[in-house]
């Protein structure tokens, strides 16, 4: 088999890799880039020209993984998983300029967990993982006697980080090579905290006051459910019609799965004042005017900032606003758990499936993985072939 690193071996997101066997070509992600100036990747028999590419596999919805499916040619199948596909079209029907097609992603095909999905010579399977994105998935590729593991963005730190390290053990086992994010390893992750630690934290904060405006990703749906979890009977939640869509439609499809999924979020309305002056509410809110004019009516609200910091400062928008613009001079707590993987986690990773190689992507510090894999590190560059 053949590796090669479309993007991400000195960047973090924009990611996309591409396996090949003898007989067959597949791609892993295909993502737009994080900065303000985001470049497409124009790949030969992949966005243009003949196609040549038998499949392309998502692992989940962020758009620096899945953000350029548009530019996919027609003829290639496509395949994510099914919740990933359900939030991608919701967010598509919101969005005036609309990063995801409709008609693109009528055409992907969905996969359950530990589905064997077999592209001519090779077996491709997907493992749920851990992540701020909910549905998320590693792949363990299987071809010419060879096993790759591309771990997409995961982590162990969140409420399902438990089946971690049982699901590498009893089903992916010893790799020949892994293709590993490393995100957090230009950050000190020593004081990381569980989502259940910060759910505690968030929760003191909202049960101790009686208006609290929450901004988090409108995907990262652990959280969301983390938080709602943690609010007392009796005070309301809530968002505008999006948002709360997103969550209504977890709790309809996985509310026998887990407690956690069992919460849901009401559409804030003008003509329910009364019910919030009474009981006090917590709303998810996201940069805009509708939410805006709804924080100026409540500027005794506490707002908690569950994102990572480094997006304050980041222009966004029409007239460029920063979210520090946004909340203005009222107080910020940061309260926020990373969703990608510690360096104990990668550690983890690499003692329980052994590999040959370790392949460092979605990183701006792959040397650093030479203390995790030691000799077992392959540093690669973009665009550069790698046999295993």
């Amino acid at each position: 088999m053949k590796i090669r690193i479309l993007r991400g071996t000195n960047q973090i997101g924009g990611s996309s890799v591409i396996i090949t066997t003898q007989n067959a070509k597949i791609v892993m992600d295909f993502g737009s880039e994080l900065n303000d100036n985001p470049q497409k990747l124009e790949v030969d028999g992949l966005t243009s020209g003949k196609s040549d590419i038998d499949t392309v596999f998502f692992s989940h919805n962020h758009g620096d993984h899945v953000g350029l499916i548009d530019t996919i040619n027609n003829d290639i199948p496509i395949y994510m998983g099914k919740t990933s596909l359900e939030l991608l079209k919701m967010f598509a029907e919101r969005t005036k300029e609309r990063q995801y097609t409709l008609k693109t992603l009528d055409r992907v095909k969905t996969f359950e967990k530990k589905e064997k999905i077999v592209i001519k010579d090779i077996v491709v399977t997907p493992y749920f993982v851990d992540h701020s994105a909910f549905d998320a998935y590693m792949f363990l590729v299987e071809a010419e006697g060879k096993k790759i593991l591309y771990t997409g963005d995961f982590r162990d730190h969140g409420f399902i980080g438990k089946g971690f390290e049982p699901v590498l053990q009893n089903h992916v086992g010893k790799v020949d090579a892994v293709i590993c994010e490393g995100t957090t390893l230009n950050r000190d992750d020593s004081k990381t905290l569980t989502e259940m630690e910060l759910q505690r934290e968030i929760g003191k904060v909202i049960n101790s006051n009686k208006y609290v405006f929450v901004m988090c990703a409108s995907t990262n749906i652990f959280r969301i459910e983390g938080i709602c979890s943690a609010v007392k009977d009796g005070k309301c939640k809530l968002s505008d019609k999006y948002q709360s869509g997103i969550i209504n439609y977890i709790k309809e499809n996985y509310k026998d799965v887990s407690y956690l999924y069992c919460n849901s979020l009401s559409e804030y309305n003008e003509n329910d004042k009364d019910k919030y002056e009474k009981y006090g509410f917590v709303m998810f809110i996201r940069q805009g005017k509708y939410f805006k004019k709804i924080m100026d009516e409540y500027k005794d609200a506490k707002i908690i900032y569950s994102m990572w910091h480094g997006y304050l400062d980041k222009k966004n928008g029409d007239d460029r606003e920063t979210l520090r613009d946004f909340f203005g001079n009222r107080e910020i707590i940061e309260l926020h758990t990373s969703g990608h993987a510690t360096k104990g986690a990668i550690k983890k990773l690499i003692d329980i499936t052994s590999p040959n190689h370790v392949i460092p992507i979605h990183t701006e510090a792959k040397k650093k993985f030479r203390e995790l894999a030691g000799d077992k590190l392959l540093l690669a560059n973009d665009n550069e072939d790698i046999s295993i």
